[in-house]
């Protein structure tokens, strides 16, 4: 199949059969080139971007990842909420922590009861607070034998 799939540039069902083998196979590297190529023939089906979104998240490609995630909610998703979370997820671990809140919150808006939703929501929030916490201990005034205000 990877020879057909040298000779053909437009072949949609040997790019879709030939991602899904190497996705099963767990040769993620094989999988993005091919789910690449399918996306590069018909970019407005799903199936392409839920593969190298996957294959981005295996392989630690944040931007193929985000990206994927990204023009899959443009194509009015079955789950929005599920991929906004997955696209939060994405989101936090680039360090995009205001983007990831974002999509958490979208998630939420969809299915307000979506438990990983508000796990994934609460984490964010911890991960964004948490250095604005060790700026506001160092940045307290000194005072001295317990008096409230400074130099007294």
């Amino acid at each position: 199949m990877e020879e057909l799939a040298k000779l053909s540039d437009d072949n949609v069902d040997l790019f879709a059969r030939l991602t899904e083998l190497t996705s099963q196979a767990g040769e993620w590297e094989v999988t993005r080139k091919h789910a690449l190529r399918w996306l590069a023939v018909s970019p407005l089906q799903p199936a392409p971007h839920r593969i190298a979104a996957e294959a981005g998240r295996e392989l630690k490609d944040e931007r193929l990842e985000i990206d994927s995630y990204r023009a899959l909610l443009l194509l009015n998703p079955i789950d929005p909420a599920e991929i906004h979370l997955r696209l939060a997820t994405a989101l936090q671990h680039a360090g995009d922590l205001d983007a990831a809140k974002r999509h958490a919150l979208l998630a939420l808006e969809e299915a307000p009861r979506f438990r990983a939703a508000h796990r994934r929501l609460l984490e964010i929030i911890q991960a964004s607070e948490s250095p604005s916490k060790k700026t506001d201990r160092s940045d307290k005034p000194a005072t001295r034998s317990g008096s409230t205000k400074p130099g007294f």
